[in-house]
């Protein structure tokens, strides 16, 4: 026998061909892939099992979004975007002294210290790398302006597309610029 490491991605066997082959080293578990999917935060094994040339399905071949299911390695599963909304405005305004989960929110960049951007509502199909709609990622809210009050940095409750209306703050937080506005 050959006894070269097995070429499948993640394989620890052995290559179980005869010793002078010409083929790729592949070990004797030929019906599965050990690869699991790219996708962040799924680490699910590929779904590529049961058939005959299954453990070598992707070896030396390029990710792409339009490949197939046949030549890459996923779950087959639909995947949540992990990706931050990137729509103009601010996704969500917290309350004072709101805690606010970082699982579903990151703060907004800018001055405001109330406003929040959330994830992309949209999912990612099965057997693609993105969901498409060249990188566009929308977490499905009304968004609000990004001005923030100069006192107490608290941004605007205004819709984005209201512009033509003065700013309102809901709520003024504490004051701490006040010697930056006299």
């Amino acid at each position: 026998k050959c006894w070269q490491d097995c070429e499948a991605p993640n394989c620890q066997k052995h290559c179980r061909e005869e010793e002078q082959h010409e083929n790729m080293h592949c070990c004797n578990k030929k019906d599965y892939c050990c690869e699991l999917c790219p996708i962040q935060d799924c680490g699910q094994p590929c779904h590529r099992q049961g058939s005959k040339d299954d453990h070598l399905h992707g070896v030396g071949l390029e990710h792409s979004s339009t490949s197939s299911p046949t030549t890459i390695h996923h779950c087959n599963e639909v995947h949540p975007c992990n990706r931050r909304c990137n729509q103009d405005g601010i996704c969500y305004l917290a309350e004072p002294n709101e805690v606010v989960s970082t699982t579903l929110f990151e703060r907004a960049e800018g001055k405001g210290c109330n406003g929040f951007k959330r994830f992309c509502h949209r999912e990612i199909p099965i057997a693609h790398w993105n969901h498409g709609g060249s990188g566009d990622h929308n977490c499905g809210n009304e968004h609000t302006c990004t001005a923030a009050c100069p006192l107490c940095d608290r941004y605007c409750c205004q819709p984005i597309h209201g512009k033509e209306k003065p700013h309102v703050i809901k709520q003024h937080g504490k004051v701490s610029n006040a010697k930056d506005i006299l």
